[in-house]
Parts: structure tokens; sequence; C-alpha cells
């Protein structure tokens, strides 16, 4: 990856960040805990998002990915998806498992809960 591209993927990452940030202020506003918020934000609690930083330590996902279908492999019992992954206008990636009821950005616990990426041509 060239400078460029990597001062690139963390732009996007520090606002991601930022979103995220935004997202549970807001929610702890709305009286939510602290904890209920980030379960809501991620479909995980803390603890299982901490433990899925610690098993992907070792191999993390780079993003972007390009477009394509792709054979997701998910941590623990998750099993496999068949997934399209698309790229939205701000360069990042979207993913959308054949076996989900809709769409979503790559990113966060779906992110960390990918143990394997195999594109399919």
């Amino acid at each position: 990856m060239t400078e460029a591209e990597e001062l690139k993927s963390l732009r996007r990452t520090v606002a991601s960040l930022i979103e995220t940030n935004v997202a549970l202020s807001r929610m702890i506003a709305k009286r939510a805990t602290p904890d209920d918020a980030i379960t809501h934000l991620f479909g995980y609690p803390l603890d299982k998002i901490l433990e899925m930083i610690e098993a992907s330590a070792d191999q993390p996902l780079t993003l972007p990915l390009p477009a394509g279908l792709y054979r997701i492999t998910w941590r623990g019992e998750g099993g496999q998806s068949l997934a399209a992954i698309g790229v939205d206008e701000r360069g990042e990636n979207w993913i959308a498992p054949t076996n989900w009821l809709r769409a979503d950005r790559l990113r966060g616990a779906i992110q960390l809960n990918i143990a394997k990426v195999e594109r399919i041509e």
C-alpha cells in the first residue's frame, strides 16, 4: 500500500470513528447506557467486540476490498455467506450477504467478525 493509500485509509477510519462517536453520544443523550448504545449500534455487547478485536489482531481484514462476489467465513459459529461487496462514493465498502435482510457498511463489528474472505471469480 502506498503512503497516499494509507493516508486515505486513515482518513476514512477517523471519519468512521467520529461518526460512531456522534451516534453513541446521541443514544446516551436519549438515556441509553453506554453499553446499551454500543450493543444497539454494533449489534454486539462491548465484551464481545473486544473478544473479536483480540481474535482478529493476527489477521486484520484490509479494506477497501474491490467490488465483487465473495464467500465470507464468519468467526465462531457464524458459518459462511455468499455476499456482494461494493464500494460507495466515499470509497468505503458495503456488504450485502445473501442470507441477511439488508446491506450494511463493512466496518466495526461486521469487519471484526469476518474470519476469511474469498473472492469468487
